[in-house]
């Protein structure tokens, strides 16, 4: 399902889809952070959703996902990336 990228943390992900996934359901998740100089670093994670809500400013629902599994250079980039 191609979604936009609302918010980011160290814990989770929110973002932006035309659908309400259930609270629970699992997804695989990959996205990529900008990075310096001009340059990004895909991040690659299991989730889950926790929440989600109709949006009538976005049209859409804004899913709240927490990471359930992330390797550790990409969390550590995106520690880097939200810090």
């Amino acid at each position: 399902m191609d979604v936009r990228t609302f918010d980011i943390s160290v814990g989770g992900l929110a973002i932006i889809a035309a659908a309400a996934p259930r609270p629970a359901t699992a997804f695989r998740v990959a996205f990529a952070l900008p990075r310096e100089p001009k340059a990004e670093i895909l991040i690659e994670a299991e989730a889950e959703v926790l929440h989600s809500f109709y949006s009538n400013a976005e049209r859409a629902h804004i899913v709240g996902l927490r990471f359930t599994q992330v390797a550790p250079q990409a969390a550590s980039a995106i520690t880097i990336f939200v810090g």
